[in-house]
Parts: C-alpha cells; structure tokens; sequence
C-alpha cells in the first residue's frame, strides 16, 4: 500500500510484466480505519469489507474482467466470480451496502423486458461467461446505478471503432435512495483511456435508518418576507358545516353587501367584489373552524421505550466493535502466516486511552443497571480478563436485543392492527386511501432541500443555501416555456406565414350559438357546477376549498352570479384570481435533485375555478354543436375519447395487413406544450373559430399578469411572473391546446397526397363482375391524429410522409411548439426497414433518426400497443404480469372479500380492459387471467383451491367479474358507441364491407363467422368479435 495525502492507495496491480494493467481502490483517511477485511487477485479483483457502528457494514468488490483476447479468459472468470460468491452474503441484511464497480469490458449491457437475458445495446452477443456474470449481478438483486437514475448513461470508453460503455457501478437495493447523483468524468487527471464514472452518496444519514430526512421546523424564516404557508382549517362535521352555512348566511345579509355586489363595467369594482369574498368567507372560517397552521409533520411514530432500547444496542454494538479490534491489535498476538490480518496503520485508531476509559466503563455500569444485568465492569483490559468482558458484553447485549425484538414486535402488531381497522373504514368513506394502502400506491413528493445544478463550464454543484435554492426554482419554473429565438407578434394577418394566412382566416359560425357563449350565467349552471365538484382538494393561496362554496348558501348565489357576469361582460380577471401556488413533484424517473426532473401542480383559486368551468363547458357545447375543429383533433371535445384514435390506427394495420400494402405511422413527442403556447397566435386561433372578441379577451386576461409561487417544504418562494404559455392546471387549458394546436390539422387534411387509404367496395349486381363501373365505393384517408399533445402520424409513403414533416415544421417553428425529433418512433410493415432497425426521414430542415419498432415489439400510443404485424404475444405477456403483479400485492394484505372484489373490478379489470380495447384477446389467455384472479379471490378469502368457479363469477351475489363475459360486453358497447360516431363509423362500414366481400355472406354475418372452429389469422377485429359472440 503506498499512502498519499489524506488517502490510502491499495494498488492491485497484473504481475506479468507485460503491461501496465490492474485495479486499484483509493480510500480516504475516514474510511481506512473501518476496514476489516481485504482480499485480492492480482490484477483481476479486490474485496475491501467496512465496518461501521450498529452492525453497519460497507463491502466493495473491484472488478477487471478479461476481455476478449484473453488467454484463459475463462479460467481468470472462474477463479473471480468463485472468490466474489465467498466473500458474497445470501443473507438478508438491512445494514449492508454493497457496491460492484470496475471495468466489465462489455458495451452497455441491461437485461430484456423478461428480466431473463442479459443483452447489448448495439445487439451484439454477450459471450458467455460475460453473460453469467451479469446474470449472478441480476439474481444477487444488484441495480445498475446509472441505469437507474440515468435515461441514456454516458459511454465510458473511446477508439477508432466508436465509443462503449465498458464501465460500470452497480448496487444493492438499500443504497439507492441514499444515491444523490451520478455521472462520468472526462477531465483526466489520472493515466487511462477510461472515463471515470462516478456517484455521489447522502452519507450523513447513511447509518441511521429511521431518520426524518425533511427539512426542520425549527429553523426561523425571515420576518420581512411572507414566505410561510396559508392556513389549513380542521373539518369538519356536519355541524360545523352548518355553523358555517348560518354564519355566511347572516354576514351576507348586512345591506352593504348589497351596494358592492352589483352590475359593473369597473374593474377596480369587480377587483373588490372578488376579495370581499374571500375575505369575509376567510374570517368566517377562522371564527368557525379549528385551524392547523402549516408544518412538516415528524414521521417518527416510535414509542419512546423502542428509541431507549434502540440508543442501547447501538452503544453495546459500538463498545463490541471498539473491543474486538483492540484484543485483536494490542492483546492477541499477530500471526505472521495470517493472510487476513488487518493494516497496521489501524493501530492508532483503537489505543487503550480512546477505548476503555473510566467515563466508558461509568456509562456501561449505567446502562446494565437498567436492564437488571449484575457484573462488575473492571477498570482494566488485559489478557486474563478479556474473554470473560466478551461473554458478558455479548450477554448483554443479546438481552436487550430480545427486548427491543418483543417491544418492536406488540408496536407494529398494534400498527398493523390500526391501519387493518382504517382500511374498512376508507372502503365505506374513503375508497382511494384503502386502493393507495392495497396496492401500495404512494403519492409523489420530493423535498427540494438540495439541487444539483451544471454551471457556464460545465461543473457540477450541489446547491444547499435556501436562498439560493429559492432563486434557482423560481427562474426554472417562470422560464420553462422560454425559446431561444425571438417570439412574434402576431397581431396582424399578415405576420403569418403566407401559406398559412388562408388557414387562419375566420370561419362565420351562427351568431345564435356565439351568443350563447358571452350569455349571463344562469343559477341553473351555477349549482350544476358546484355540485359536481370534487371533495378533499388542495386549495388555492386563500385556503378556500371547493367544500366552502358546496355550503354556500344558496340565496346568496346571486352574488357569485353578479360576480361572474360583471367578468364575463367586461372581459376582465379579477386581481385576486391572478395567483397561485406550484408544487413540484417529480417525473416517472428519479429527479437527481435536478428540476429539469420535476413538474408543477399548480393550485388556483377555487372560485376562479368554478367559473373557468362554467365558460369551459359553455365553450365545449359551442365546439361540438358547430363542428368547429378537425375531426381527427377533437380532444376534450363532448363525445370524444382516445378510443376513436385508436380505432382508427388498428384498422388502419389491419387493413393494409390484409391488403399486403406497406404503412408507415410515426409518433412525436412535443415539450412543454402548454409552457410555449403564445398568445397572440391564439388570439388568432380563436378568431378563427368566430369565437366573439369580449370571450377572447377573458380567455387571454386568465393568463396576463398572472403570478405564482412554488411551495418548498415548509415556506414559500417570492412571487414571480408568468412570462409565456398558459396554465397546464387551469380546466380551459386542454381545449386552448386543441384550438391553438387545430389549423395544423387543417393544414394536413387539406393536401391532396399521401395517407392511409381505406376502401372497400362491394357490386350493385353480383352478376357485373365490372366493379369499376358497377359498384358501391366507401372511402377514408387517414394522415394525423391527435389526442392533445399526443401526435399519431399516418402514410402509405415516407415521401409523402416527409411532405407532411415540412408543413409541420414550418407550423411549429412560428407556433413556438418544441418537437423533440430525436424521440421520434416508426411503425411499419415494411419488413426492409425493420430490419434495419432504424432509418432517415427529413423533418422540415433536419435528418432525423428514427427508431424502428421491432417485428414483435409493440409501440404505445394513447395507452395502446400496436403491432405491425398483429403479433401481440408481449401485449398478452404484459396483461398477464400485470395482474399477477397486483395480485400479489392483494394476497399479502389482511383485506375482505368486499374489498378484493372491488378492486378486482374497479381497478385490475378496467386496467385490462383499457389495454385490450383494440384487440381480441384468445380464449387461453381470458382462462389464464380469470384463474389468476379467481386463486388471488380464493386465498383472501380462504377458499379451497377446488371451489366451484361458478359460484365465485355469480352474478346474484357480490362476484369477480368473468374476463371473458367483460370483453364481450366491452366490445359491444364499443362497437355500437363507434357505428354512431362520426369521426369512427366509416371505419366499421369499411370492415363490415370488406369482410362481407371477402365472406360473401347474403344476410347477418354472425352464423357463417361463427362456423369456424377458431378465428382465421386473417380476421379483422370486427370478425373476431363476431367469433368471441
């Protein structure tokens, strides 16, 4: 070992002098004296074992493993991996992290979705001994750190042949959480062609498990700024409820209210009628209800007595620690043959004079007393006296271990039994708090007490100051819209582009159904509105909940209605209705601390919401009634859903399978949609539509000078302005989406080329075989779908496709809309392209490189997973895990049968049946899924295996329903809700066409489908209903 300044080097170099090669592990002066064990293999493997207080204990394995030009390359493999398996434990222990590192010399390695062959990124083979390697790292429950944190880790390693990533650190599932950042070093300060990975761990609470890791409560905010939380009132029973519905009924009969609430054009006036409102509802509530001031809540539920005997195991644990290496260095003489014995360099760490002093031996007198243990602790360590202060040390300290087992044991035995109780509870009054308790559904929240940010030339820091923590959220968040280029003004015709000027111009609606829009609000729309809202929702920065104006007295409706029509006929927004609260939450990936990894939840004014939806409904009808949008762009549009998309896609795959013609569909992904939205260009976009100007002018006014403020942990930022877009949680802003979103639309369904074409035609004689002439032609072309921002493209060229690419490019550079082209996916039949696995399509004025999904791979849209080749074994896979997965969850809980049976029902069928609604799933594969059912029914409510299945899919009881029996009804409500609507009805002309031609059948087609013993492969989906009847 050759030690350097505050670190120790333990070099492992290949000692065959032909090349410089090796391993070597570099420890700080901290962590060298915990070490209790080493082991090495020249070159190949070094093993360092940590030991730390409380049993805590830290195993490293250093990994070189032989490429492939390696002589003995297996036999080196061996000798490796049997030395790593006697240094492995299979026990399960809390206290154990490990961590496998070095260089594996394979590129990029991860397993398939089976979880059962380890494969290469660039799909090459994984030799053999390579790959059972990684399969000993999978079963063995380790986690490939960058993989988990990281979408696309960094290649680690560069030559003529391209760059890999040959290096690697895995861990064990009980680091993870305490893994804070991850990356690679390019800058070298050392002598390889390797770069360094690295990962950086939170070790301040690394050793203590039950640690509350939020921010504290106690620390004092500054008193010039408003920085904490609105109040939180207790609710409240119906008695108080009605204290409140009396008291609000007596304030609002006073006679001034009368003189404030009153028809206006004033701004400044209806700026005062919204904040008499909250205000006095405000100080009602303070009078009326308890209230709860803000605060983080402590999450250490523990008696005190489990936290005494807890504190005791940790110092017996520590003292057995300290003992053991000072027999072992100062008492036990060393034996020079002994391959493990311990670096002499720990001797200064364990001297007498740190170890058992007479303050320690004072403490273990103390601490013996209290749990009834009678030895006299001498003052002296020698060789006569140790063994015998080991014994008792380990008596002791198995006493309290079995103590603090039986006290732990009756606290979560009485846990156990309270949440049991809770559960029956939530399935009468709280149906999703006992789904989140059964399948183990856990909100998404993250503490920003930490960022992690890049700077100007590229170094990473670790924020912890709350200044700047602050400072650094607001400017994410207010420009998380932002562009690069400079935004247009778009308040003349003539700042669009010349092509799309046309697009753009007004299209003349009936004057009678405008009206209706900007018409006074009733007190029918009123109370249909407010009744509909939801319970137990976040409030807004008054803390006025929707349950406030659900006891709202209803006399006084007439003072939100006055409100409501002064705003709707002057078109402007209340100045108390201009702020809100954010509160990030993370995405589906782990947010690094890094809020490029977080979304906002904002939380408006209740009562700004309540009249956003009235207008939202008002505009919504309008919509519908005048057929103003595209009908493949009728997202949040009364009587639309995604199934019409989806409808459309398969029949697109099935009858271009049928008809052996090629297709091509791609899907893009759009950034920050509703972040980018410019208003002015939807100012135009709802001219477009003949929208009237005082509506628009209300709809643009919601989101001018409108400010925010984020919630982190326990204050809140200052507020700041919100620059560009829309508000994604406002309830108008999905259908400002569509409208903004809609002349693209137009655009493409105008050109005359490119699509899917879908026809069929059947003869007017059966006797003129001439169907050019002779014959009844249906026809539909099909070229983009959209379902928000989710965009479906679809042609039988990918020239033609190409064409459509460049208008939308053009559309989305002036729009402000952000493609992230690298994300793009294709789907297709051509067997050349598949092959290939990727291609080059022209995006407007870029080269993309597109993924092409595999022959047996699915691509999800909307939810759905198409094949291109109607093979849909993973989909059939994926259905089966997901319901062995929540089943499995089910059978470990202590639940009814009441509640299996809703769950079943009300969450896993639905699931299923949301996945499948494009296909028809085979019969042994509804069997399969009703018997893991029926076996997760069986054994909550123990059942026998050989009870009668009839009796369990009963319906003149409460019953699981049969899979098989919800298909067919799902189906058949689906095939009627789509040969009634217009936008999917000609695609069910067109099947039952084709397979009427294809069939000849003269009448019903139910009898001549049904005579077939099993569905033909060339079915469509409409043949396979008709066979599943």
């Amino acid at each position: 070992m050759e030690e350097t300044t505050q670190f120790h080097i333990i070099n492992n170099p290949i000692n065959d002098g032909s090349r410089n090669a090796g391993n070597a592990i570099i420890i700080s002066d901290l962590f060298y004296k915990h070490i209790a064990k080493t082991h090495t293999i020249p070159g190949r493997y070094i093993y360092i074992k940590l030991i730390f207080k409380n049993k805590y204990q830290i195993n490293l394995f250093g990994f070189y493993l032989p490429t492939n030009s390696t002589t003995n390359r297996q036999n080196i493999y061996n000798t490796i991996t049997d030395t790593y398996k006697q240094h492995f434990c299979n026990k399960i222990n809390t206290h154990m992290y490990n961590f496998v590192l070095g260089d594996f010399n394979d590129n990029d390695v991860f397993f398939n979705e089976d979880q059962l062959i380890p494969i290469r990124k660039d799909q090459k083979t994984v030799p053999f001994y390579r790959k059972k390697f990684f399969e000993l790292l999978r079963n063995q429950q380790y986690c490939d750190v960058q993989k988990k944190l990281l979408k696309h880790p960094p290649n680690t390693f560069k030559n003529s042949h391209g760059e890999f990533r040959l290096d690697y650190i895995y861990a064990n599932n009980l680091i993870l959480n305490c893994i804070n950042n991850t990356d690679i070093i390019t800058d070298y300060c050392y002598a390889s062609d390797h770069d360094m990975v690295v990962m950086h761990i939170l070790t301040n609470d690394l050793f203590r498990p039950n640690i509350d890791r939020t921010r504290s409560h106690d620390t004092e905010q500054p008193t010039n700024k408003k920085r904490t939380l609105n109040d939180h009132y207790f609710i409240k029973d119906n008695e108080t409820w009605s204290k409140y519905h009396n008291k609000v009924n007596h304030k609002l009969n006073e006679p001034r209210y009368n003189q404030i609430f009153k028809d206006t054009i004033n701004t400044h006036t209806i700026n005062t009628q919204a904040e008499t409102l909250h205000q006095t509802l405000i100080k009602i509530a303070k009078d009326t209800f308890k209230i709860k001031k803000f605060k983080p809540q402590d999450r250490n539920e523990e008696p005190l007595l489990i936290r005494q005997l807890s504190n005791a195991k940790k110092k017996i644990g520590t003292l057995i620690h300290h003992f053991k290496f000072f027999v072992k260095l100062h008492i036990l003489p060393t034996d020079p043959h002994n391959t493990n014995t311990l670096p002499p360099d720990l001797d200064k760490f364990y001297c007498k004079d740190k170890f058992w002093t007479e303050r320690a031996v004072t403490k273990l007198t103390t601490l013996s007393k209290k749990f009834n243990f009678t030895y006299s602790w001498p003052n002296i360590l020698n060789d006569q006296n140790h063994d015998d202060i080991k014994l008792q040390l380990t008596n002791l300290h198995e006493s309290i271990n079995k103590e603090y087992a039986r006290v732990t044991n009756k606290h979560n035995l009485h846990n156990i039994n309270k949440y049991i109780e809770r559960r029956q509870q939530d399935f009468n009054n709280n149906q999703t708090r006992m789904l989140n308790s059964i399948l183990e559904r856990k909100p998404q929240k993250i503490t920003i007490d930490r960022l992690i940010t890049t700077t100007d030339t590229d170094e990473i820091q670790l924020i912890t100051n709350e200044e700047e923590i602050d400072t650094l959220t607001i400017n994410h968040f207010q420009n998380i819209g932002s562009s690069s280029h400079v935004s247009t003004n778009f308040t003349t015709m003539d700042k669009l582009p010349t092509f799309w000027q046309h697009i753009y111009k007004t299209k003349p609606k009936p004057q009678i159904l405008k009206d209706q829009l900007i018409a006074p609000i009733t007190s029918s729309e009123l109370q249909m509105t407010i009744q509909s809202l939801p319970n137990n929702k976040a409030p807004g920065p008054t803390g006025i909940t929707y349950e406030f104006w659900k006891h709202f007295p209803k006399r006084h409706h007439t003072i939100l209605l006055t409100l409501f029509n002064n705003i709707l006929q002057t078109g402007h927004i209340p100045s108390a209705w201009k702020s809100a609260l954010l509160y990030p939450i993370p995405k589906p990936e782990f947010w690094n601390y890094q809020l490029e990894k977080t979304r906002p939840i904002i939380l408006l004014e209740s009562l700004r919401k309540i009249f956003v939806k009235i207008i939202t409904d008002r505009l919504n009808k309008f919509l519908h009634t005048t057929n103003a949008l595209q009908p493949n762009n009728q997202a949040g549009i009364a009587g639309s859903s995604t199934a019409e998309i989806i409808l459309t896609i398969q029949t697109c795959i099935d009858i271009n399978l049928a008809q052996n013609r090629k297709f091509y569909i791609m899907v893009q992904d759009l950034s920050k949609a509703y972040d980018r939205i410019n208003l002015d260009l939807l100012t135009k976009a709802m001219d477009r539509l003949d929208l009237p100007n005082i509506f628009q002018t209300m709809i643009i006014n919601l989101f001018k000078g409108h400010k925010n403020r984020i919630i982190i942990g326990d204050h809140l930022t200052n507020s700041f302005d919100l620059t560009t877009g829309i508000i994604q949680g406002e309830v108008i802003s999905p259908i400002l989406w569509v409208l903004y979103y809609d002349p693209l639309f137009e655009a493409i369904n105008n050109t005359t080329i490119g699509g899917i074409d879908l026809q069929a035609e059947y003869p007017k004689d059966i006797y003129d075989s001439d169907l050019t002439e002779n014959s009844h032609k249906l026809q539909l072309n099909c070229k983009l779908q959209g379902y928000l921002d989710d965009t479906t493209w679809l042609n039988n060229s990918l020239h033609h496709l190409e064409e459509h690419l460049r208008i939308a490019d053009e559309f989305y550079n002036f729009s402000n809309i952000k493609i992230n082209k690298s994300k793009c996916h294709l789907l297709t039949n051509d067997k050349a392209l598949v092959k290939e696995s990727t291609t080059n399509i022209q995006f407007g004025s870029t080269n993309i490189i597109v993924d092409v999904v595999g022959k047996n791979d699915n691509l999800r849209i909307l939810g759905a997973h198409f094949n291109a080749f109607n093979n849909h074994n993973k989909l059939y896979h994926k259905i089966i895990n997901t319901t062995n997965h929540m089943t499995y969850m089910i059978k470990k809980k202590k639940i009814t049968e009441d509640m299996i049976i809703y769950v079943i029902n009300k969450v896993i069928l639905p699931r299923l049946e949301y996945m499948t609604q494009h296909i028809i799933v085979p019969t042994h594969i509804n069997n399969r899924i009703n018997i893991i059912l029926r076996s997760a029914f069986k054994s909550v409510a123990n059942l026998p295996k050989n009870f009668y299945t009839a009796a369990i899919h009963t319906p003149i009881a409460p019953n699981i329903i049969d899979f098989h029996d919800l298909q067919i009804r799902a189906k058949l409500a689906n095939f009627y809700a789509a040969s009634f609507n217009p936008i999917t009805s000609d695609c069910i002309k067109i099947l039952l066409l084709l397979s009427q031609t294809n069939f000849w059948y003269p009448r019903s087609p139910i009898n001549i489908i049904q005579t077939f013993p099993k569905p033909l492969t060339k079915f469509n989906n409409i043949e396979r209903f008709i066979h599943l009847l």
